[in-house]
């Protein structure tokens, strides 16, 4: 999806399971969007893989995520205003040069099971690079069962608190893993996207 306006961009099905159970679209990519507005409860919903890169979100507040990633994928150069969160689930991200004002910032969950049984995967080996964003560590919401904490996050160039929470193995280091590649970060200014973005 390129230079577009939209109220909301939904990639994925209808399950809410973080397993194989509901399995989804992969290898896609979202990118060059504005999405204001209409934004009530998300802007950008992916559940596995993808690249979601220098969207524009302008959300109405409290109760609006602005991106909702799934695992195993990137996003990278996106804005996000006006928004509650930012919330990534599922192992295996890179999350790179994201500018995000919100009262909660970047959201890193915790596999956990909520009272109507729905799974969430914890964001396991998440790799943070040059974002400009508040982080939690570990959310889980209260009464939910914690099934697996957030492991080896990986934190650098980092503009923003981070609050960890449920979490094990969480570091700020300037090398990546081995089997993991660290790109340049993308330097953003306060108010930019990215190169030819709305």
């Amino acid at each position: 999806m390129e230079a577009a306006q939209f109220m909301h961009v939904y990639i994925g099905d209808t399950g809410g399971f973080g397993d194989t159970t509901t399995p989804s679209f992969a290898n896609f990519r979202v990118e060059y969007n504005r999405i204001s507005d209409g934004v009530r409860r998300r802007g950008i919903y992916t559940k596995r893989g993808g690249q979601v890169e220098f969207n524009h979100v302008l959300g109405r507040g409290p109760g609006v995520t602005g991106i909702r990633h799934g695992g195993r994928g990137a996003f990278s150069g996106n804005r996000c205003d006006n928004i509650d969160s930012v919330i990534v689930n599922g192992p295996d991200h890179q999350i790179r040069g994201n500018w995000v004002r919100s009262r909660r910032g970047m959201v890193l969950e915790s596999e956990r099971r909520t009272s109507s049984g729905i799974r969430y995967n914890a964001a396991h080996r998440a790799l943070l690079v040059g974002n400009d964003a508040n982080v939690t560590v570990g959310y889980i919401k209260s009464g939910d069962t914690l099934v697996a904490p957030v492991d080896g996050v990986q934190i650098y160039n980092h503009v923003g608190s981070v609050v960890l929470r449920q979490q094990t193995n969480t570091t700020w280091v300037q090398e990546p893993w081995p089997d993991m590649t660290a790109p340049a970060p993308i330097t953003l200014q306060p108010g930019q996207v990215g190169p030819d973005a709305p």
